[in-house]
């Protein structure tokens, strides 16, 4: 992305960036080094106690220092992996899209019940970043193959070289607030209180201030796709995105879990034809 004219607002986000990062490293270390203090500063048994009360600081600040390299949610990965021997052509496809793009490989792809495509990067402190794939099921049924095509190099510009490390890096910050802010909104415990209120003031500043910027790569992402797939199967992938996903919110569930084997579309398909649709998604 061409940031030439977009300097302000890039040394904006950055500086939000770093601040975000800069207070979770500073304040998981000063917290960590509380019982150390304790114990050094301390006398007798004093000390003891001074270590005894500090230990939740410890583990707040464990927590704190993790949250910069865990883009993911703290579960396992879920869905059911795919290999290559599995689905030959998908894998191919993918090949292709990713030379086309000059993006990094995926470490791991995995397919499941949502009506989307999702690429997440886990950063992993002292390792390498992890490039995951979630695809689902429901795409795979309700859309053309070059639909699909277009979805997928969409997913894989926001890692690809064309798109630019900074551009990536805002675009996978801004889901990885989103889920620390959701994370520590379902678990609210005491170890994990300094976080949470710095996060509850950061996350809908930081997400206000690169909304913009996001949005341009959403825009670019999907230029990228039209480029490797071609214009049609990109808007037919847009149109057929935003309907579907509106008709099957509440539908998919109760099909999936209807058919055996789970083939819902060709049994709805095989329904008869309505005097009238049931509702607005319906129609």
């Amino acid at each position: 992305m061409d940031n030439r004219r977009a300097n302000p607002q890039r040394w904006r986000i950055g500086a939000w960036l770093a601040l975000g990062d800069g207070v979770l490293l500073a304040g998981g270390a000063a917290l960590c080094a509380l019982p150390l203090l304790a114990w050094a500063l301390l006398p007798g048994a004093a000390a003891l106690a001074g270590v005894a009360l500090t230990l939740p600081a410890l583990v707040s600040g464990v927590i704190m220092l993790r949250t910069p390299f865990s883009a993911a949610p703290d579960t396992r990965e879920e869905g059911l992996p795919l290999r290559r021997d599995d689905a030959p052509g998908l894998f191919e496809a993918l090949d292709g899209i990713r030379d086309a793009m000059a993006a990094p490989p995926l470490d791991a792809i995995y397919l499941d019940g949502e009506f989307n495509a999702a690429i997440r990067q886990h950063r992993r402190l002292g390792g390498k970043t992890r490039n995951v794939l979630w695809l689902g099921l429901p795409l795979l049924d309700m859309l053309s193959p070059s639909a699909c095509r277009a979805i997928l190099a969409h997913e894989y510009a926001h890692i690809a070289q064309r798109h630019g490390r900074y551009a990536s890096r805002v675009y996978f910050a801004r889901l990885q607030w989103q889920e620390v802010a959701r994370r520590l909104d379902r678990r609210r415990r005491l170890s994990s209180a300094p976080l949470r209120l710095f996060v509850a003031w950061y996350a809908p500043r930081f997400l206000a201030v690169s909304l913009d910027f996001a949005r341009q790569c959403e825009v670019q992402a999907d230029a990228e796709a039209a480029r490797v797939c071609g214009q049609p199967a990109m808007a037919e992938a847009l149109s057929a995105m935003a309907l579907q996903w509106r008709a099957l919110r509440d539908a998919w569930p109760a099909l999936l879990a209807a058919s055996d084997p789970p083939r819902p579309y060709a049994a709805l398909a095989a329904r008869d034809a309505l005097a009238a649709p049931a509702d607005e998604a319906e129609a």
